[in-house]
């Protein structure tokens, strides 16, 4: 067997909720003779140098992340393109380098040793962020008064927690657009992921197993990790969202992001800190805000599906779902066992470890 490394193609998007979108907007619009109020334009310099010192508050609550990260911050400007339907709600995104090791595929910045590991077979870059590069009004970012605005640093510990492994590769097949795939090929054989193989459900039964077969109902059933309750649209998949947040609207890691608080960047909480644990992260519990599995204004167990321009989660698609799609998605979980590797992906010589 052989040691495969390269980015994850899925990509893990945070999205703009329809409130604060709307509230930005109009702010910025009511102060558009007002250039003082805008922030200045972020430049690709400086969100680099924020983006490290996101990192290093990382490892202070969760010391077992690489003390480098080595991750590729720039912008996308499709990001928040209202003319761009893919795009218009996403306000940024995260790949991340993995490798198989021990049957499963692993995050380069989930350890010190993973980072120390990959970086020795001659890899410089172990993941990327992408960020729409000037929302309405500006990114707002560091201490003052902020108001009607998106934080870059609730966005960059957003995507940390993709980048260190937070996400599942359950994705939307290339060829068959009602199919979904989960788990990467390697010579032939499917493996999952490390964040797959914690994924359980109301009985505390794992619902995917070491070949990537998948035993569930995807928008029918809750999903958890850890007992933490993971974000689903029902009825229908959402490219990069579903299953890769959690439910929480206390959590960091939900689905999307809002207005900037007043008292700075929204910290990491005790339903992260336990989903990061099924990864073997440590955080110091000390330093974290304490959270419960809250609700949705929905009162179902699941959020609508995204059909709607605004639903009772306050989140939005990243495009309209083709027709019947959820309804023959969430049915079952079609599995590729012997697709072909992606271009992205190289391979080595190497043993996997274990």
């Amino acid at each position: 067997m052989f040691l495969l490394l390269g980015f994850v193609r899925a990509r893990h998007n945070i999205h703009a909720s329809s409130t604060a979108l709307r509230a930005v907007t109009k702010a910025a619009a009511s102060h558009s003779a007002n250039s003082v109020w805008f922030e200045p334009q972020l430049s690709r310099t400086e969100l680099i140098a924020v983006f490290d010192g996101v990192w290093r508050d990382m490892r202070d609550l969760c010391p077992s992340l690489p003390q480098r990260h080595s991750v590729d911050a720039d912008f996308d400007d499709r990001l928040l393109d209202p003319t761009n339907d893919d795009y218009k709600y996403v306000i940024g995104y995260a790949e991340r380098k993995e490798f198989l090791s021990g049957g499963v595929w692993q995050g380069a910045l989930g350890s010190q040793s993973a980072y120390d590991y990959v970086a020795s077979r001659g890899y410089n870059v172990m993941g990327k962020v992408r960020l729409a590069r000037s929302p309405p009004g500006g990114w707002f970012r560091g201490a003052g008064s902020c108001s009607v605005k998106f934080r870059l640093e609730d966005v960059l510990r957003h995507e940390i927690m993709h980048l260190i492994g937070v996400s599942t590769t359950i994705r939307e097949s290339d060829e068959d657009e009602d199919t979904l795939l989960v788990g990467r090929p390697y010579l032939g054989v499917c493996f999952p992921g490390a964040f797959d193989r914690l994924v359980e459900n109301s009985a505390g039964q794992r619902v995917v197993d070491g070949r990537c077969r998948f035993s569930g109902n995807l928008g029918n059933e809750p999903f958890f990790v850890r007992a933490v309750q993971l974000f689903q649209y029902k009825e229908d998949w959402v490219q990069g969202t579903s299953m890769s947040h959690l439910r929480s609207v206390h959590a960091m890691l939900t689905p999307s992001v809002g207005l900037c608080e007043a008292g700075g960047p929204r910290p990491m909480t005790t339903l992260d800190a336990d989903v990061l644990g099924g990864l073997n992260i440590v955080c110091d519990a000390t330093k974290l805000t304490a959270a419960v599995d809250g609700t949705f204004t929905n009162p179902n167990f699941l959020s609508e599906h995204p059909y709607k321009e605004h639903n009772g989660s306050g989140y939005l698609s990243q495009s309209q779902p083709k027709p019947s799609a959820g309804r023959a998605r969430s049915s079952h979980l079609l599995v590729h066992l012997c697709t072909l590797l992606s271009s992205y992906l190289l391979a080595t010589n190497l043993a996997c470890s274990v």
